[in-house]
């Protein structure tokens, strides 16, 4: 509530004046860059002293304060002279660069409290600016998952000290193999452009962003690769691909995904989960409202089944086959949903198919239909909501 007077506060100030503030995106920005040009600064002192090894200097500083906390509060004695000179050098060679970055990470995070009423008054300031940040990020101004998005970050941060991310990402396929004689190569083995990295400008933005919060970040990176089993082979037969042919393809295929992100993402960690490797015969009783969606799911197989498209014109099914597929397709979303709440109770989705929204309630129906708090998503990407 005091985030929305304060902004209301500010629209008449506004209006009064016909002076603009800055947008909380453009403070985000500068203050961002001041504190990128001060965490150079720091590195440059340490590496000067032969400081810098496998440890960040986020780490250092941490033992510093630890060890001086140690020393100082506690007389520790194990804390030899070297060691505590050694912490006394690199809490004296950054201090004063440490402190202006954390005055302005505070002044950012309270920032962003005023902005976004949705973060708890009790979060402190990492968590303030892990949701801020996603706030900020996400395209739906109107999320109604924003409340229950701070609530999993907040949780996750408490007890993982990580930033959980959950996305999905489609395996790279050429359909047109499946109606030849080596069908089961219509999967591709080495990772090229997949449905997630090709926003790979919007998730480095979004990276940078979030790295202001000084936390581990973790991408859980979510293969779809089941989906010919879960719901085109039993409606449409198998075209004759073999199953180990199918699981060798794709184990590799994670493989490749799997450096391809840490090379594009340093400083990231990619959690790369292809869905056979966690999959489950569970089959969530829907009720008939999850299927309200049915008649737009089809037309949007429909479209990715045109020539050129997803499926490049290789299926062409009637409408009743159609009619089973989707339904199917929806029963399989809401399998994997259960499952991933299940393995990442706190993770934070980021949507990144289309129509965003309706995947979202897909993946959410089995939670929803058993009472479950769902997983909440932003929506980063400009795609169709």
């Amino acid at each position: 509530m005091v985030g929305v007077v304060q902004w209301l506060a500010r629209q008449l100030v506004e209006l009064k004046t016909g002076v603009q503030f800055p947008s909380p995106t453009h403070m985000f920005t500068e203050t961002l860059d001041q504190i990128s040009k001060l965490r150079k600064q720091i590195s440059s002192n340490l590496q000067q002293r032969g400081l810098i090894g496998e440890k960040t200097p986020d780490q250092l500083i941490s033992e510093a304060r630890d060890i001086m906390r140690r020393k100082i509060e506690f007389r520790d004695t194990t804390i030899d002279s070297r060691t505590f000179n050694q912490a006394t050098g690199v809490l004296g060679s950054i201090g004063k660069f440490d402190t202006q970055i954390r005055q302005l990470t505070d002044q950012l995070a309270q920032t962003l409290k005023q902005q976004y009423p949705e973060i708890p008054a009790s979060a402190d300031s990492a968590e303030s600016l892990v949701c801020g940040t996603l706030f900020l990020l996400d395209k739906d101004s109107s999320n109604i998952d924003r409340p229950l998005t701070a609530a999993n970050i907040i949780k996750n941060i408490n007890s993982q000290g990580a930033i959980d991310l959950l996305v999905f990402t489609c395996p790279e396929v050429e359909y047109s193999y499946l109606t030849g004689p080596d069908s089961s190569y219509f999967i591709r083995a080495t990772s090229g452009k997949n449905t997630f990295d090709l926003q790979w400008q919007r998730n480095r933005q979004m990276f940078r962003q979030l790295s202001v919060a000084s936390l581990p970040i973790r991408v859980n990176l979510i293969v779809g690769e089941l989906d010919e089993e879960s719901y085109i082979f039993p409606v449409l037969g198998k075209f004759g691909t073999n199953s180990y042919i199918l699981n060798q393809l794709r184990a590799t295929y994670r493989q490749s995904l799997s450096s391809k992100m840490s090379k594009n993402y340093p400083g990231v960690e990619f959690n790369v989960l292809g869905w056979s490797e966690v999959a489950t015969d569970l089959q969530p009783q829907l009720p008939l409202a999850s299927f309200n969606y049915l008649e737009e799911e089809k037309a949007q197989m429909r479209e990715l089944m045109r020539p050129g498209k997803y499926y490049d014109g290789v299926l062409n099914p009637t409408d009743e086959q159609l009619t089973e597929i989707c339904r199917l397709k929806m029963v399989t979303y809401a399998t994997q949903g259960l499952v991933l709440k299940k393995l990442f109770p706190y993770a934070v989705g980021l949507q990144n198919e289309s129509p965003a929204k309706l995947r979202s309630l897909m993946l959410n129906a089995g939670l929803t239909a058993m009472g479950l708090k769902n997983i909440p998503f932003i929506y980063p990407y400009n795609i169709k909501l």
